[in-house]
């Protein structure tokens, strides 16, 4: 984690989920048919994946800001248990219904919590000494 955030100005912290509905029908469907409780599975974590990747890039839009990629407890040298610090910091559960139990597992199961670091932009008239209004074309 220190050597993806090194250099950053600053730090975002979040959660996410696609809620408990996908929970449900994996569920639903591990009783009457393995093969939709798959596909259910991946789905649920493809739209996480999609919700945090469309996140970020709305971050950095709205921001005028670079990132880095997303880092989560778990990954790399980043302990599991950093999940009860985010948690409490950014209040999960009353926020957005997300829970953790004991053994570190959130519930709803399709959800992510991650840092990620955030590099501030140099319009090229702060660069050039010049005060104004940077426009951005795309």
């Amino acid at each position: 984690l220190a050597k993806n955030l090194a250099a950053c100005d600053s730090v975002l912290i979040f959660a996410a989920t696609v809620g408990v509905g996908i929970d449900r029908l994996i569920a639903k469907y591990g009783r009457i048919s393995p093969t939709r409780s798959v596909m259910m599975d991946a789905l649920g974590g493809e739209r996480v994946e999609a919700l945090c990747d469309e996140f970020c890039k709305d971050f950095a839009l709205e921001n005028n800001v670079s990132l880095k990629p997303r880092f989560s407890p778990g990954f790399g040298d980043l302990s599991l248990s950093t999940q009860r610090d985010i948690f409490a910091v950014l209040d999960c559960p009353r926020k957005i219904g997300l829970s953790l139990n004991d053994s570190l597992l959130m519930s709803p199961a399709k959800s992510v919590t991650a840092f990620v670091g955030i590099v501030i932009k140099s319009s090229q008239s702060e660069v050039d000494g010049i005060a104004g209004q940077n426009s951005q074309s795309e």
